[in-house]
């Protein structure tokens, strides 16, 4: 909550530093966008692409071998685009399926862009998200970042819920970015330079939250990886509680794989090594994740105490603490892009 309030002013400080370069700087970037059963949304998810300002990229989706339409709408997608007058390339791909990380590197392989920005096939970006997304890269000691996600399907009280969660999450991600403790660029909407697989290799395909390991390891290598708060990418929750808790399960387990693979991250001394990270950041995750066990008995216990008692403080401050976040974040620079 200290630190957070800090990072425009921070980011506006760099921005001075590297102006020249950011005037300048025009990469080709290169869109990956992976994709299984998404006939949904994958089509609006290229054209948010197509629209975009940044006009030096290509677009590389790869359909996992998927059981829907979704193959057949990109086909009947692509041919009339390709006569089109927009000069961004779309190159498709159907492959068996392999899982995320497989479609994810194939997609890499496909590419040919200096930057490599991927995001879900149910995702809607910004006509500035890619531009936006660059500025950051104009710091050539950054090699990845994360993008600011925000829920769409708010009209339910379980999409409701889950936006007011990221708004939390990719809050704090400023404090994160600070310290230079982000261990999580999510696939909805990352970038990476390319050298970060030259250097580290392709995605994961063992691990069920490829995104995760891919940057605990870039962490271990000692790569700096920043917060893009102004490149938005808009994406579908969680529709149903069933689906909520097999997403939220996967990513718990896929971060305690991935917190087991790089155990000796925990509590490093090596100098390339953030210490902040290594010493307080990943060991309270792990800690959060322990107190999920516990968090129903404790909440009836916390409930039952209160009532027996009719002492309310403890619910009171928590009220007070969650209301004094919104306020917070209400006047903070990031309520411009919150349309």
């Amino acid at each position: 909550m200290f630190l957070s309030p800090w990072y425009d002013t921070v980011m506006a400080i760099q921005r001075l530093k590297y102006k020249k370069h950011i005037a300048c700087y025009r990469p080709k970037v290169s869109v990956i966008i992976p994709a299984w059963n998404e006939e949904v949304g994958l089509i609006h998810t290229v054209e948010s692409v197509l629209k975009s300002s940044y006009s030096n990229l290509e677009i590389i989706v790869v359909n996992d071998g998927s059981t829907d339409n979704s193959d057949l709408l990109m086909r009947d997608f692509i041919a009339p685009n390709d006569k089109s007058e927009n000069t961004k390339k779309i190159t498709y791909h159907y492959k068996e399926n392999g899982g995320k990380g497989s479609a994810l590197n194939k997609g890499i392989e496909l590419s040919s862009g200096e930057i490599i920005l991927t995001i879900d096939a149910d995702g809607i970006i910004g006509q500035d998200t890619v531009k936006n997304f660059i500025t950051y890269f104009a710091n050539p000691k950054v090699m990845g970042a994360v993008g600011n996600v925000k829920v769409a399907n708010t009209d339910s009280v379980i999409g409701v819920t889950q936006c007011l969660e990221f708004i939390f999450s990719f809050y704090f991600k400023k404090a994160d970015a600070l310290m230079g403790s982000i261990y999580i660029i999510g696939g909805a909407a990352g970038a990476f330079r390319r050298e970060v697989f030259d250097i580290l290799g392709p995605y994961s395909e063992g691990n069920i939250t490829e995104d995760i390991e891919l940057t605990v390891r870039m962490q271990k290598a000692g790569m700096k990886i920043v917060y893009a708060s102004d490149a938005i990418v808009y994406t579908e929750g969680a529709s149903d509680i069933k689906s909520l808790m097999k997403q939220r399960l996967r990513w718990k387990r896929g971060r305690i794989d991935t917190f087991i693979e790089y155990k000796n991250l925990f509590f490093s001394t090596q100098k390339k090594h953030n210490k902040i990270l290594s010493w307080l950041v990943m060991p309270f995750a792990v800690l959060g994740d322990t107190q999920l066990i516990f968090e129903i008995p404790f909440i009836i216990f916390l409930y039952t105490v209160a009532f027996i008692t009719h002492d309310f403080t403890p619910f009171i401050a928590s009220i007070g603490i969650v209301s004094f976040i919104f306020l917070v974040q209400m006047f903070s620079g990031d309520r411009k892009y919150n349309k």
